[in-house]
């Protein structure tokens, strides 16, 4: 599972700079298997800004449309297991790609 969120967080990464036009280093995903305040797993979407300056509130806002989005790009990415401009650089032996889309498309129904 972490491989999985990883790569989801990895490619969220990349369109929210295009969804609140900021640079790509303003904000930060990170995602845990386990949250220490709910124990489930969660993604958590940050300023580096020191005290914030509500680029990740800006995220929250357009969640379901960041899910989308990150969606079709790695359906729609050619690689088969991984690729630094999809999910990132995987493990070849097994196919996080694949179990990325499963989260993703599951994400999208519950939200």
């Amino acid at each position: 599972m972490t491989e999985v969120m990883i790569g989801i967080a990895y490619a969220m990464n990349a369109f929210i700079p295009l969804f609140i036009q900021c640079d790509s280093s303003d904000v930060a995903v990170v995602p845990q298997v386990k949250a220490s305040h709910n124990k489930l797993p969660t993604f958590f979407v940050y300023d580096k800004y020191p005290g914030g300056i509500g680029l990740s509130e800006k995220v929250y806002d357009l969640w379901e449309d960041l899910l989308t989005k990150t969606q079709h790009h790695v359906i729609n990415c050619p690689c088969e297991a991984g690729y630094p401009s999809c999910i990132g650089p995987q493990d070849s032996t097994m196919n996080v790609k694949r179990k990325v889309v499963k989260l993703l498309q599951l994400l999208n129904y519950h939200y």
